[in-house]
């Protein structure tokens, strides 16, 4: 998704930086061009030129611009119908984190991450992995690859 890459683009830039919230923001809006500078000139103008934005705020109205409701409530239904089916964990796993970013509420823990990461696994692989759900999500992701090589044999 174009959009949240742009945002993570640019959080990873301020984490270089010192910047203030509302600095966070006039950053990130000197890279808007064309229509996307159009849109942020025009929501400039509609919330009042005298107010100052906070990034919080212009992450919300970029997202809320650029990625339509129907297109979140969407996404976020097949993230929580999420199967590995016939994929590879690593194929599932790209895939669970493509969809995660439209259901963020239902992954902002370690241990919801890992337990939605779970369910959408195989039976086999859940039963295998169910015993130990320690670590972090990474190691627990490498540890649903290891078991599906194990089963493979």
């Amino acid at each position: 998704m174009e959009v949240e890459n742009f945002l993570r683009m640019l959080e990873s830039k301020f984490g270089l930086l010192n910047c203030t919230p509302v600095q966070k923001t006039l950053f990130a809006a000197q890279q808007l061009h064309g229509v996307a500078g159009a849109w942020w000139a025009n929501h400039v103008t509609s919330v009042g030129t005298d107010r100052q934005i906070t990034w919080d705020e212009f992450k919300d109205a970029f997202r809320a611009h650029y990625i339509p409701a129907g297109l979140v409530r969407r996404k976020a239904r097949e993230f929580a119908a999420l199967k590995q089916g016939h994929r590879s964990v690593e194929e599932y796993c790209e895939e669970f984190n493509r969809l995660a970013l439209y259901a963020l509420q239902q992954v902002d823990t370690p241990a919801k991450r890992k337990d939605h990461f779970l369910v959408g696994l195989s039976a086999e692989l859940q039963d295998r992995l169910n015993l130990n759900m320690g670590g972090s999500f990474a190691e627990f992701v490498n540890n649903a690859i290891v078991a599906e090589t194990d089963i493979a044999g």
